[in-house]
């Protein structure tokens, strides 16, 4: 399998070069232009590709998305179920949509798809400002970034890893803007205005915003000017007033046994003890070659991953002595983001989702790293066409991996499987019946407080979504139950002996209800993140035939 991936990558680069021998042929800055606008469109169509697919809802949308069934908009700074924690404004926005347009799929990834496509062009404004001179470096970061896969991922999920990508590129387009003419205060003043929102929509802004500090403060003590530190302090004190205002929030004041929870899901991702430096050398080799640094689309191998942190680095050290204050706004973030997870307080490498924010920087030094390499080669003769074939080849491979998303668009098979049976159960198996949510319509929990046990996550939102009775809050026709017309009352995994609280409801209306048979329907299988998930359906008719034309006495509660 290996083998063949290899062949694929070297046809693809041998198809670039065929390209590039084209391209070389016209004018070089109008071919350069063209690539990049095509590269910028390209980037804008898989995104809204991957979001118009609709792909399944997973666990770690689905635990955030559940927040939002039922809360107003003075509860969204509680703190969160399901172990979840979120930044407000993003909290927020989706809160409005969901309001505006329903609770949906689409709707939910609205935002995230919306910074998703913002960032496409900031990127390039980023490239621009960053490798100018380098054509080369700009062709391979807009390619890179256009088809690399997390981006493209997340674009269209319920959480806000899209929206930590859009901030950090606005901070640091910001920053460079700023730092074209670090003497004024113009745009310290136009940061500090933009702070607040940023700690609002996206957490680990926090490091980039720490970052543009440290260098802020390095040209405040060199140029002495009252003007620039009066800036500076402005952007420090809106700085620290959105992180103190986020801080004592009650989401983010989190339990023990929460963090608890965290500290064990994310054991991996902090460093080990600077005591043992062959574990901690273990552990910084592995960091950088693993998900943290894969952004080739397809490939997830060592030593491809390896491969763009190497050329990360080699980024680093050939523009840090050509304008090291860039250089230090993109890389400080890193450091800063490695200081947290010293202290315990965010995860640094394990998975890559956590580090959209440091997606940028890390595209644009590996392209920057890269470039370089190729300018230096030993045969002058294929420079002109090496960094076009290598473009190609990557949009080669974004392609395929698109083309892999379009034949299998969902997440997991359970993912699909779980939806394709809500959407049946909530539709056509009420056809003929009142289906009524145990938890939802009558107030009874499953088990209270063992969310990871039930999935209770996952059903809410599929309920929602596919039962247009809950969509439109309207409550059960307690009047239409008869024999034609049974009552089906629905648990998720639980019989109705191991719910106390059923069983007690039951037998207060025993007078009204005869349960008539106990079904259950398999409505997934288990895999590695959720149990097997079981609809327990009980179906009650009335022991009168005219018992079900007076409403329900829990009807006058909805």
């Amino acid at each position: 399998m290996r083998g063949m991936r290899s062949r694929g990558v070297a046809g693809l680069l041998g198809i670039g070069g065929a390209v590039a021998r084209r391209v070389a042929g016209s004018d070089p800055q109008a071919a350069l232009s063209r690539v990049v606008a095509g590269f910028l469109i390209l980037g804008i169509v898989l995104r809204l590709v991957r979001y118009l697919q609709n792909y399944p809802m997973w666990c770690d949308e689905t635990m955030l998305a559940a927040n939002l069934l039922d809360r107003r908009w003075v509860d969204l700074a509680q703190p969160l179920a399901y172990r979840q924690v979120c930044p407000l404004g993003f909290l927020a926005v989706e809160w409005v949509a969901v309001q505006l347009w329903g609770f949906s799929e689409l709707t939910l990834r609205l935002f995230p798809i919306a910074c998703a496509l913002a960032s496409v062009p900031l990127f390039f404004l980023l490239v621009r400002r960053f490798l100018g001179e380098s054509p080369g470096g700009l062709l391979l970061a807009m390619a890179l970034f256009a088809v690399a896969e997390p981006p493209i991922r997340y674009a269209a999920e319920v959480k806000p890893y899209a929206t930590d990508l859009f901030v950090s590129l606005v901070l640091l387009n910001l920053a460079v803007w700023w730092r074209r003419a670090p003497e004024q205060g113009s745009w310290l003043w136009v940061l500090a205005a933009v702070a607040p929102l940023a700690v609002a929509l996206s957490l680990p802004s926090v490091f980039l915003l720490g970052a543009i500090a440290v260098v802020g403060l390095w040209e405040v003590l060199a140029r002495r000017k009252t003007a620039l530190a009066f800036a500076y302090g402005g952007f420090l004190a809106a700085t620290g007033l959105a992180v103190a205002v986020m801080a004592g929030l009650g989401q983010y004041q989190t339990p023990p046994e929460n963090r608890a929870y965290f500290l064990t899901f994310w054991a991996e991702a902090f460093p080990p003890s600077w005591r043992d430096p062959a574990a901690l050398g273990r552990w910084l080799v592995r960091t950088h070659t693993g998900p943290m640094f894969a952004y080739v689309p397809g490939i997830r191998d060592a030593w491809v991953t390896a491969l763009v942190f190497g050329c990360f680095v080699i980024g680093i050290l050939s523009r840090i002595r050509r304008d090291p204050g860039p250089v230090l706004v993109l890389v400080l973030p890193f450091l800063l983001t490695f200081l947290a997870a010293v202290l315990r307080r965010y995860p640094y490498g394990l998975s890559v989702r956590a580090f959209q924010f440091l997606a940028p920087a890390t595209l644009v030094l590996a392209a920057a790293g890269l470039a370089w390499l190729c300018a230096r080669s030993r045969r002058p003769a294929l420079i002109p066409w090496v960094i076009p074939a290598l473009a190609a080849g990557l949009v080669g491979l974004g392609l395929w991996r698109a083309g892999q998303d379009l034949g299998h668009p969902y997440r997991t098979p359970w993912d699909r499987t779980g939806r394709e049976f809500a959407r049946w159960f909530w539709t056509e198996f009420a056809a003929d019946a009142e289906l009524v949510c145990v938890r939802t319509d009558l107030g009874i929990p499953f088990r209270p407080g063992e969310w990871a046990y039930d999935a209770v996550d996952q059903y809410l939102c599929l309920q929602r979504i596919y039962s247009a009775r809950h969509r439109q809050a309207r409550p059960p026709r307690w009047e239409a139950i008869s024999p034609s017309h049974p009552l089906r009352c629905v648990l998720l995994n639980r019989m109705p002996s191991e719910v106390p609280a059923f069983l007690q409801w039951i037998a207060a209306h025993r007078d009204r209800y005869r349960l008539r048979e106990v079904r259950t329907y398999p409505a997934t299988r288990s895999d590695h993140l959720e149990p097997a998930q079981t609809y327990v359906v009980c179906e009650f008719v009335p022991t009168t035939p005219a018992v079900g034309t007076t409403p329900h006495p829990s009807a006058a509660r909805r």
